[in-house]
């Protein structure tokens, strides 16, 4: 049986939501609907529309991203630098990016404490890119780069932050978080730089 016919069937539907451990509250807010919607689907109350059975199976069926092959590469690297899922939440930092904002802020910010971008950032993706970091999943856009100087301990610090969407047939889209300390006078004239897919 194909599996857009599979996804329809609400018992089906929960099981892979479960499997990927997620609640319906993350898969309501990764498809941008209400929550009531997907108790809906898989109560078999209603049957999701052909665009949302296409998403479905963009959540549901893939790969994790924690098993691409560039996963371990890219904790790996010199940098700061961070792993985020498709809902931008922050799952896995290598050490560099612990030790930055361990020192700053004398918090632990792997896991499910970091939260998301815009509770991490005192600016905000969305402040900043009029784009809700959720979105970056889900849209054409590849890389977000912007400096911003963020005040740590009385401190202002001039930052490049820079968001890498990687996306990959098999796998669920993985985002990357790279930090680095840039001057003063460099950070004053950057620009926010949003790169998008063009179309083949």
């Amino acid at each position: 049986m194909p599996a857009s016919k599979l996804i329809t069937d609400g018992k089906t539907l929960k099981a892979l939501r479960k499997k990927r451990g997620m609640t319906q509250e993350a898969l309501a807010r990764a498809m941008q609907l209400e929550v009531r919607t997907i108790q809906r689907w898989e109560a078999d109350d209603v049957k999701p529309s052909i665009q949302n059975v296409h998403q479905l199976i963009e959540q549901l069926n893939k790969t994790d991203w924690q098993k691409h092959p560039i996963h371990k590469m890219i904790l790996a690297q010199d940098g700061a630098v961070a792993l985020l899922d498709s809902f931008a939440v922050y799952r896995q930092v290598n050490s560099r990016f612990r030790s930055l904002y361990s020192t700053w802020e004398k918090q632990d910010i792997e896991g499910e404490y970091a939260a998301n971008l815009f509770q991490f950032w005192h600016k905000s993706i969305e402040q900043v890119s009029d784009i809700a970091p959720q979105a970056l999943a889900s849209s054409n856009i590849t890389s977000i780069d912007h400096c911003m100087s963020e005040t740590f301990g009385g401190e202002s610090i001039p930052l490049r932050h820079q968001v890498f969407v990687i996306r990959q047939e098999k796998f669920s889209t993985m985002l990357v978080h790279e930090i680095s300390r840039i001057s003063v006078q460099e950070c004053m004239n950057s620009k926010l730089v949003i790169t998008r897919r063009t179309a083949s």
